[in-house]
């Protein structure tokens, strides 16, 4: 829908406003609309898919830019930008270039040919490439989560506990956050199935394992004391096994303590 009050610069193709705003024109010139709406500079009104489909007809690589005019002088605009192999890039120029879409789905940051669904590369040396989580809490106290990762099976066709995490690592506050403290631990979490754990678990994620603050390890222990601490209900909570070499201990090929 053109507005009535717009303006309509045709490069000399013949339409007129009638036969915009009645649509199917083609302009094969530059094209100017300008003109306010209530909500907008330019409005396009459709309930047809795509709505707006803007290609070129050279074979030739080509660029959407959205740019300030007032404070984008002398800046490159933000780009949308596809090239002749089919790859789709978002950046400030089709050569900086913040995010690459392959012509399979991937993401690429930093690369134009992610190896998986979603790749970043970055950084030099002893950098490498960084991913962050963050927090937006602004008082960080013992037990909130800065940030999680959850691996799970969504489109698993039985529903109900089967699409829920099935493991988990996260990181957790172990303090109170100050200008001298950012006490944390690193846990990690899986699912067990209710015939495993001998009741129903309503697709929970347990605690497995806790890297604490110090280094500390536990293994079913949340406040490990030593270097290692595993705890278990039950029989022995560990087994030491050799799998090659000769046995000059006399202790057998395995050791369960």
């Amino acid at each position: 829908q053109v507005e009535p009050t717009t303006t309509v610069d045709t490069g000399g193709t013949g339409y007129d406003l009638a036969d915009i705003a009645a649509g199917g024109a083609t302009f094969a010139d530059d094209v100017v609309v300008t003109g306010k709406t209530t909500s907008a500079q330019m409005k396009i009104d459709g309930n047809t898919d795509p709505l707006l489909r803007i290609e070129s007809t050279n074979n030739s690589p080509f660029a959407i830019q959205v740019a300030n005019k007032t404070h984008n002088s002398g800046n490159t605009p933000f780009t949308v930008y596809q090239g002749n192999d089919g790859v789709s890039y978002i950046g400030n120029s089709s050569v900086h270039q913040a995010m690459n879409i392959a012509v399979d789905g991937s993401i690429g940051i930093g690369t134009t040919t992610p190896i998986s669904a979603f790749e970043v590369e970055a950084g030099l040396t002893t950098t490498g490439a960084v991913i962050s989580l963050g927090t937006k809490e602004t008082t960080v106290v013992a037990n909130d989560v800065l940030g999680r990762i959850n691996f799970y099976a969504p489109l698993e066709a039985s529903g109900t506990d089967a699409i829920l995490p099935g493991a988990s690592i996260h990181a957790l506050a172990t303090d109170t956050f100050d200008t001298a403290n950012n006490e944390t631990a690193l846990v990690f979490s899986t699912a067990s199935s209710d015939a495993e754990l001998g009741s129903a678990t309503s697709g929970a994620v347990f605690e497995r394992l806790r890297i604490t603050s110090a280094g500390l390890v536990g293994i079913g222990e949340t406040s490990p004391e030593k270097t290692l601490h595993a705890k278990v209900d039950g029989d022995s909570p560990a087994m030491l096994e050799r799998t090659n070499g000769s046995n000059t201990t006399g202790l057998g090929d395995s050791l369960i303590l």
